[in-house]
């Protein structure tokens, strides 16, 4: 689980699925490969007696536990990064799928660069610049946020169109996969962050099973029931999990260095989806210890638009509410007592606690009240 060290009990803050596992690399090791960070590799597996491993530049590295849908010949990618002084091997789809990004680099299984016609290889490390795919561009030239994914998520507006269209167990699966403010807890706001729709390529590359809940599986679902009826109303669908596919490439984006970034929507059957937002900062940034920042939207109908900001660095917590309401602000800030006991029992110092009045001034990605112009998705 990603989270800060020693910090279990913030899960109520945000849970967050397992990392994909990593390959790690000495730097020796890395050096002399020729790895950079950013870098684009491909391994292949191979056989040894009983044993499988990659082979990557004509070394051995041995397949994580978590690949168990691999067998010999089958080619890996990986994306160069660093950590601290080493380096790892983070797993990619295949970039050729128009995943991959433009400029990147390959290194062949034997560590040889392919020959120019009849030459020999001149080097280890082959620099490409495959074009990027049109679906690429088409999600890199969309606005960075989640306004569509906002609007489907509305409380049964899929659920209604979905028994209109004769297809109710796909209906109760997304009922299934909301969260429900009456009914909160650590357990389940875990499973909402993993059934995101963030983490389903990382899950396959890694030879783990994506749920049955999964957002975006569920909505590429809908939108081939909803497309059959209405061609609109399947683009309206599609139009939601471009969002999705956009802040995953975000993600790749931002996340370099030991910075890991992302955003989720998480859908509730009794108020608008709640937008969440996690940074695991870079070792070296200004901070100078690292940390973690979580940001949280939600716009329940009892207590309109609530902002959260919580930045967790080593032991010390600092927490920013903005409240639309001042009867909710009011109530927030009596509560600084409770949350400071609880977190001092989970061995962390609540630093400061404000707690402000009125709407959060340039946040990215807030979750907008549903629009009213949308498409009759039950037609």
């Amino acid at each position: 689980m990603i989270a800060p060290d020693a910090i279990g009990p913030l899960a109520r803050y945000a849970a967050l699925v397992a990392e994909v596992p990593v390959i790690r690399l000495a730097e020796p090791d890395a050096r002399a490969l020729g790895l950079r960070d950013g870098q684009v590799v491909q391994a292949l597996v191979q056989s040894q007696g009983d044993s499988l491993f990659f082979d990557l530049g004509g070394r051995k590295f041995d397949i994580p536990a978590a690949w168990q849908r691999v067998a010999p010949g089958d080619p890996r990618w990986f994306r160069v990064g660093k950590q601290g002084e080493a380096f790892v091997l983070r797993p990619i789809a295949d970039p050729s799928a128009g995943v991959g990004i433009q400029g990147a680099s390959s290194l062949s299984a034997t560590g040889a660069a392919a020959p120019a016609s009849g030459g020999a290889p001149s080097a280890a490390i082959a620099e490409t610049t495959a074009p990027l795919s049109p679906r690429m561009l088409e999600i890199l030239s969309r606005p960075s946020g989640l306004s569509a994914l906002a609007d489907i998520l509305a409380p049964g507006r899929l659920e209604a169109a979905l028994i209109s269209a004769g297809a109710p167990e796909l209906a109760r699966a997304l009922v299934a996969a909301r969260l429900r403010s009456d009914a909160l807890s650590p357990q389940a706001v875990q499973r909402a962050v993993a059934q995101s729709g963030v983490w389903g390529e990382a899950m396959l590359a890694s030879g783990r099973q994506v749920s049955q809940l999964d957002l975006k599986a569920l909505l590429r679902q809908i939108s081939r029931v909803l497309g059959a009826r209405s061609a609109s109303a399947g683009a309206e669908v599609d139009d939601a999990i471009n969002d999705i596919e956009r802040k995953q490439i975000e993600s790749i984006q931002q996340s370099t260095d030991g910075r890991f970034v992302f955003s989720a929507m998480l859908p509730f059957g009794d108020a608008p989806p709640a937008l969440l937002r996690f940074e695991r900062h870079s070792r070296g940034d200004e901070r100078g210890e690292g940390g973690y920042t979580i940001d949280l939207h939600i716009n329940p109908p009892r207590t309109g638009d609530l902002w959260m900001k919580t930045v967790v660095v080593g032991t010390r917590v600092d927490v920013t509410v903005w409240a639309s309401r001042k009867d909710i602000a009011s109530v927030v800030s009596a509560a600084s007592g409770q949350l400071e006991g609880d977190l001092r029992e989970a061995g962390l110092l609540l630093r400061a606690f404000h707690v402000l009045e009125g709407v959060r001034p340039a946040i990215a990605d807030s979750v907008e009240r549903p629009r009213t112009s949308g498409l009759d998705l039950s037609a």
